[in-house]
């Protein structure tokens, strides 16, 4: 789960709410390139429109499954649904959903396609649950509504950069260094964190000079998730 505040995305924010607040839709798909932040978006706007699912908000990490027919009993530990002798688990699972008004925040779906989209499916047609989804692909389903998540605003970007850089380097400042080295990195939000976490050891001048050279000199935490352990990873 996020450990530090959002920067920017008030637009999208505003409108990813909103679609959760509909009882018509039943499915949505965060999509978009590696890096755009789509996660961290998802649960944050899980969070604000919590009051939307008396229920419950679950989310689910699919990173680490390889295999879609996981996603059942990924679910059924979240939400403590326990086997039972002689009864399938996707029926307890169906059972314990029906009829509530709960929001499934299933996360990193796109390394599971397209088996995890059946599996999606059949939560979808459950009476119940709202599913949102982020994915680099969308799922393809019927009934799915798609949404976009762009890259941050020059200006989001900088602040980004800028409030990650300066948790470890106080006395850091703007400079059109700084505002050319987040418009050389898209304005990608895991990106530009990657590259305020080495001010520690480089200016921004010479992230800058370094970045066309070496893609690897943004290598991430030792606690990130695998799939973002370098930005060359995420954005090839």
């Amino acid at each position: 789960m996020p450990t530090t505040a959002m920067v920017g995305r008030e637009p999208e924010l505003a409108e990813i709410v909103e679609m959760l607040q509909r009882k018509d839709l039943r499915l949505l798909t965060l999509s978009g390139p590696g890096g755009t932040g789509k996660t961290r978006l998802a649960i944050q706007a899980a969070a604000e429109a919590a009051e939307s699912y008396p229920d419950g908000v679950w989310w689910v990490s699919l990173a680490p499954l390889r295999d879609a027919h996981l996603l059942v009993s990924s679910l059924a530990d979240a939400l403590q649904v326990e086997e039972q002798p002689g009864r399938e688990l996707a029926e307890s699972l169906a059972e314990r959903l029906d009829g509530k008004r709960v929001l499934l925040l299933l996360d990193n779906a796109e390394h599971l396609l397209p088996a995890v989209a059946h599996e999606i499916a059949s939560l979808r047609d459950a009476q119940g649950p709202t599913i949102l989804v982020t994915s680099r692909e969308r799922l393809q389903l019927q009934g799915e509504h798609v949404y976009a998540v762009p890259t941050l605003t020059d200006d989001d970007g900088v602040e980004l950069f800028m409030t990650r850089a300066r948790a470890l380097e106080p006395a850091l400042q703007t400079s059109s260094a700084v505002v050319e080295l987040c418009v050389r990195l898209d304005n990608l939000p895991l990106a530009l964190e990657l590259a305020a976490a080495r001010t520690v050891v480089f200016s921004p001048e010479q992230l800058l000079e370094r970045l066309s050279q070496r893609l690897d000199l943004l290598k991430a935490g030792r606690d990130r998730d695998p799939r973002q352990q370098t930005l060359r990873a995420t954005i090839e």
